[in-house]
């Protein structure tokens, strides 16, 4: 596989066509030769044009669908833009797939770090690379992926919300006449919802003759039914009715608005609510944590307990139940 520049001109540019007269010379710049057509793909990705060119960028480029088989095209098209944003570092584009071992990766996160980037987006990068060069070694492309130790997260944003406070949001959104988002919260709370699942109401999401909510895509990237109860279901249809009035923009704006009018703390958000769900599901309902991963739409079961957090009066319930049980 040839080895060539990622973000860089093509090999065969005329070395003219890039030279820049020093600044205050009274020689007019040029225009530049226009570039000849490099028959390589280019797919725009977050807004920028990501030049498929260097050996990892090329793999990522043929085999992305295979490399990321169960995600959904949002997913898969952050995760280019991760190996993207690795490959134009330094002269990572001039690296083979051998070369890309432990060391040069340690410089790339230290640069993140320095940049200012949290944990959680440095392992989602770090994620990103791991994926890839798995890939690599299945192929046979690489002897062996190298071991990327993640950085350690700290707790973050709060992990649950009370009902008291859910109410209260939803009260505020009908008071200022953003139906639309009361709904949308109400929604989220009734069934743990992502957001962006939520926004696909109206649009290519619909109920079913069963009262559930067919989503043809999720963040997984496979489809899903979710179970409405009645007060979700009502919620549901009158979004369905103002699909216009809900948009990314206009729903931070007003969330936005609505932490600072309620004093909420400044990294609240939406995906809160899914994880009150969980919670309130295992340890309210006492549901079980298979049937909690299907509502929540997990693949993985691991994912589900991350998004679970019991409180004192649950553990303490469990084990009173044991003992009465298990009567020694």
């Amino acid at each position: 596989m040839e080895q060539i520049d990622l973000f860089n001109c093509p090999s065969d540019c005329n070395s003219e066509s890039d030279f820049n007269p020093i600044d205050g010379a009274k020689t007019p710049v040029e225009k530049p030769v226009k570039k000849k057509p490099t028959g390589k793909r280019h797919i725009p990705v977050n807004k920028k044009t990501i030049n498929y060119k260097s050996q990892l960028m090329c793999l990522v480029h043929e085999f992305a669908e295979e490399i990321w088989p169960d995600a959904s095209e949002e997913h898969r098209k952050r995760s280019i833009m991760q190996a993207a944003l690795f490959d134009e570092y330094r002269d990572n584009s001039q690296l083979k797939l051998t070369e890309i071992r432990g060391l040069v990766i340690k410089r790339y996160t230290q640069h993140m770090t320095k940049k200012g980037q949290k944990a959680t987006t440095i392992n989602r990068h770090l994620s990103t690379l791991s994926r890839i060069l798995d890939f690599a070694e299945e192929a046979e492309m690489i002897l062996e992926a190298p071991r990327l130790k993640r950085r350690k997260e700290g707790e973050g944003r709060i992990r649950v919300y009370t009902l008291d406070r859910i109410r209260e949001m939803i009260a505020y959104c009908k008071d200022k006449g953003d139906d639309w988002m009361a709904d949308m919260i109400t929604v989220a709370s009734l069934t743990g919802m992502r957001r962006g699942e939520i926004l696909q109401i109206g649009r290519t999401a619909y109920v079913n003759e069963n009262d559930q909510l067919y989503l043809p895509h999720t963040k997984s990237g496979h489809e899903r039914l979710v179970d409405l109860s009645p007060d979700a279901l009502s919620a549901v249809r009158r979004l369905e009715q103002g699909v216009d009035h809900f948009t990314h923009r206009k729903f931070y704006r007003r969330w936005t608005a609505m932490k600072k009018s309620l004093n909420m703390a400044q990294d609240d958000c939406f995906h809160v609510i899914r994880h009150t769900v969980a919670s309130i599901l295992a340890n309210t309902v006492k549901e079980n944590a298979f049937v909690i991963q299907d509502q929540l739409g997990h693949q993985n079961i691991e994912t589900t307990k991350k998004y679970v957090h019991t409180n004192a009066d649950a553990k303490k319930q469990a084990v009173t139940k044991l003992a009465d049980v298990i009567q020694l």
